[in-house]
């Protein structure tokens, strides 16, 4: 990334569909919203949350939550996050 870009962002998800579309000629644009800072590093894994078809379950988060209390910041955070972004990209 180029060191005068004044908000950079590594963007990863949108990237492989668009390496996907471009290999088979579609067209393709995106739009997103940053909800986190690349340094920040969480303390659980999106694993301890979901099944194994990643559905998100209450009781893997509640176990989750007992078993790393301190994590309760970061989801609080995440959320905060998260909505505004959501916010954004709906405005956008």
């Amino acid at each position: 990334m180029p060191e005068n870009c004044p908000y950079p962002a590594l963007e990863m998800e949108s990237a492989a569909v668009a390496s996907a579309a471009a290999e088979t000629g579609i067209p393709f644009a995106a739009m997103r919203a940053i909800s986190d800072a690349a340094e920040e590093e969480l303390g659980f894994s999106l694993e301890e949350f979901t099944d194994s078809e990643m559905n998100i379950k209450m009781t893997k988060i509640l176990v989750t939550v007992a078993k790393k209390p301190w994590i309760i910041p970061q989801l609080l955070r995440l959320a905060r996050n998260s909505n505004a972004a959501g916010k954004s990209l709906a405005i956008g």
